[in-house]
């Protein structure tokens, strides 16, 4: 008895030390609504395991060495997610991951893999460690698009991809399109950077985004409200500008909620020489002479407000509304100042309604948007002349659609109308309108895809249909082929082609002084097609590089 005695101790002390010995990490899945998700797959890097999460969303790794690890999470239906955590000798972590469905949000992690064939995702993380103030210099500097505007903080600023115009970008924020209807133009500086959650770019059109982007589509995903409390505010001041953000998420009775408000002013008045390049070479007037620049200076407040509920156990419901208002003189591109002082004061209004629901293995989303424009420009010269332009816009957007899971396909319907008009004395009439309808449909199959999630290629099949006006239909297909494979860090390839047009703007229209396009409803559409192709590799690492060749 004594044996067995001594044997049993000396089987439970190994027990204990081998318990000991290794650390634990424990994942617990959950969908955006709070879910446990039940079968998804986990898989943790460099040791390449993979366990499915069982019926309460977890999964556990056990006698893991102390080291970095990688861990990715995949579930049908959802956008995937990855993190980093490090470990120690003896440690027990447990981590929670939440993935969002893929039609109502987008995955903080860029997975090129699982997007569409050539789109870029920017998380808040990156803008956060970017550390720039506004959406046009994070475009520039980390996006490397070519970004436009009259170089004072706060003006208008546009972007052109891939070599387009300005107008060939459509700027969507929540899905409600960002153009003005006069230039079709957005003014991206009209969106603050603390508003946003994650920025998407693609280059052409996207079938479920929109036919009418020749250069591409820049999709904008602002901030998710919730019940924190949290507070942030910050300030930057310079000699010729000065910037004031504030932010606080909370509630609002049953409401999760987030405000936002920023100010941007500033007299702009900095000094500036002039150059051979602003004139005639060595005969332009006052070269090398110094000025400060004037008539420069602007004030611009803009207000966010975000309120989210949950519609029943699968569902959510949101409202966004925004404001935007600014007063600004138009500089002189050279000195000595000229006599005339242009100055312009803008506003817009907006709103954007959302309500999804789940039902099965399918999401059903409906969108109402509203958005209102107001500017005036006016010039005045010391003979008593004043001129002065007006122009009110407005914009109803109506969006319905609808996805679901069949096999390894994802299929994608859609249906939008929206209304525009706008009164201005610079048009022919003075008012003009037209609607726009559209409807689309997509297919996306995995031809292939390994257990472990290492290895897959997938089609991307599509085709939209829109027209505006009183023209013809514009048919817009797109075709892609991606690939990736993953055994430690990503190397994935695709090619697309598609269809893509810009719908004449008002201006082109029905604009005053413009002889040749004077009143001429019938002018037709840009067309373009683009083929595109992408390869890249990325490390699996937390700080991780990637090298990208795209064409």
């Amino acid at each position: 008895m004594a044996v067995i005695a001594v044997l049993l101790f000396m089987f439970l002390v190994s027990t204990g030390a081998r318990a000991q010995t290794g650390s634990t990490l424990a994942i617990c899945v959950q969908s955006e609504r709070g879910n446990r998700v039940e079968g998804a797959s986990v898989l943790l890097w460099p040791l390449r395991i993979t366990r499915e999460t069982g019926a309460q969303g977890e999964a556990t790794f056990s006698e893991l060495p102390s080291g970095m690890y990688r861990v990715e999470v995949f579930a049908e239906g959802l956008a995937p997610q990855d993190t980093a955590v490090s470990l120690g000798s003896v440690d027990h972590r447990e981590l929670r991951l939440i993935l969002h469905s893929r039609m109502m949000s987008l995955p903080e992690i860029v997975i090129l893999s699982e997007g569409p064939a050539h789109e870029k995702i920017f998380s808040r993380d990156e803008i956060d460690v970017s550390a720039v103030q506004t959406l046009p210099q994070f475009l520039s500097q980390y996006a490397g698009l070519d970004v436009r505007s009259d170089g004072s903080l706060g003006s208008p600023a546009t972007v052109r991809i891939g070599g387009s115009n300005a107008n060939q970008v459509l700027v969507l924020v929540d899905g409600r399109r960002l153009q003005d209807l006069g230039t079709g133009e957005a003014d991206l500086a009209s969106i603050p950077l603390d508003w946003i959650e994650s920025i998407a770019i693609d280059r052409g059109s996207r079938v479920e985004s929109g036919g009418e982007a020749i250069g591409g589509i820049i999709r904008l995903t602002t901030r998710a409200a919730d019940r924190s409390g949290e507070i942030v505010i910050s300030e930057d001041v310079h000699s010729t500008s000065h910037r004031f953000s504030f932010s606080r998420t909370g509630e609002i009775g049953q409401l999760s909620s987030i405000v936002g408000y920023t100010l941007t002013d500033g007299p702009g008045d900095y000094w500036y020489t002039i150059t051979e390049e602003d004139g005639n070479g060595k005969f332009t007037t006052d070269l090398g002479k110094r000025f400060r620049r004037q008539n420069d200076d602007m004030r611009r407040d803009q207000l966010f407000l975000k309120l989210t509920s949950r519609l029943g156990r699968s569902g959510e419901v949101s409202g966004t509304a925004e404001l935007d208002r600014g007063r600004r003189g138009i500089p002189n591109h050279l000195a000595p100042p000229s006599l005339l002082q242009i100055r312009q004061s803008t506003q817009r209004s907006a709103f954007n309604l959302r309500v999804h629901q789940s039902v099965g293995r399918s999401d059903l989303e409906g969108r109402l948007s509203h958005q209102s424009d107001g500017k005036e420009i006016s010039e005045h010269n010391p003979n008593g002349i004043v001129e002065r332009t007006t122009e009110a816009s407005k914009q109803w957007e109506g969006e319905f659609r609808a996805q679901t899971r069949v096999r390894s396909a994802r299929v994608s319907v859609g249906l939008q109308g929206c209304n525009e008009s706008i009164i201005s004395n610079q048009l022919i009439g003075g008012q003009a309108e037209r609607n726009r309808w559209s409807a689309w449909s997509q297919w996306n199959q995995a031809i292939y895809a390994s257990r472990s999630r290492q290895f897959e290629i997938a089609t991307e099949t599509g085709v939209r249909t829109e027209k505006f006006g009183d023209s013809g239909i514009n048919l817009i297909p797109k075709i892609g082929l991606r690939s990736f494979y993953s055994p430690h860090h990503r190397i994935g390839a695709s090619v697309a082609w598609g269809r893509s047009y810009r719908a004449p703007t008002f201006y082109s229209l029905f604009w005053l002084d413009d002889e040749a396009a004077r009143s001429n409803p019938e002018l037709l559409p840009e067309l373009s097609q683009e083929f595109t192709g992408q390869a890249f590799l990325e490390t699996a690492w937390q700080n991780r590089s990637r090298l990208e060749i795209s064409a």
